[in-house]
């Protein structure tokens, strides 16, 4: 999301003034909640960026809304920003926030993009592996998408998870120099294997063949 001067500027204020009423943890769950109905409810983004509803009803509106989620101080300061219209900006100021807390904690976040969720033991292992080599406390995001992954028998999916074999574009399968010809033999893997990919697949196997 493009984070603006005006935005950051608001983001800081916000900050500073948290700091000062000694609200800087609960400022920032309060964005975190914000940034998320923001990123899901359409409605809520027209509601912030209607020409048409007058600014004291939009005021009315959002304390409706977040009375009983929103601390005073959050709640002042988004009806500060909306009678400076500047209410459509709150999406943008919500992610300012956030990746500047996080900035000030130290906290770098983590996307992993699987086809299944993580357990909570894998989740733990790589936050713990992830912080010990960037010396920072890590916040792990989870994005599930049923492309990145092949569904394969229980050798060939070793073989694919260690580097030994990938696939290219037209599923044909590719076979590294490390393996011999006898080790492949006693695995019982078809070389003429060929996966048969959607376009969806492409992104994640050209990551495959050049990382591994």
């Amino acid at each position: 999301m493009k984070q603006s001067r005006a935005t950051i500027r608001y983001a800081k204020s916000f900050i500073d003034i948290s700091l000062e009423q000694n609200s800087l943890e609960k400022s920032y769950s309060d964005m975190v909640l914000i940034d998320s109905v923001c990123s899901s409810n359409k409605d809520f983004l027209n509601l912030l960026r209607s020409p048409i509803i007058k600014t004291d009803l939009k005021i009315k509106i959002l304390k409706e809304l977040f009375s009983n989620n929103l601390s005073a101080l959050t709640l002042s300061f988004i009806s500060l920003i909306t009678n400076k219209k500047r209410e459509g900006l709150l999406p943008e100021i919500s992610a300012s926030f956030i990746s500047l807390y996080k900035k000030n904690k130290n906290i770098k976040e983590v996307v992993v993009t699987s086809a299944l969720p993580l357990d909570e033991d894998l989740k733990k292992s790589l936050m713990d592996y992830i912080g010990s080599e960037t010396g920072s406390e890590i916040d792990l995001k989870e994005k599930i998408d049923e492309y990145n992954g092949l569904l394969l028998a229980p050798n060939p999916d070793k073989l694919f998870e260690l580097g030994f074999i990938s696939f290219e574009d037209n599923g044909k399968i590719i076979i590294s120099s490390k393996l011999s010809n006898e080790d492949f033999a006693k695995l019982n893997i078809d070389k003429g294997l060929v996966i048969n990919f959607k376009e969806e697949h492409l992104k994640y196997m050209k990551y495959h063949r050049e990382v591994k």
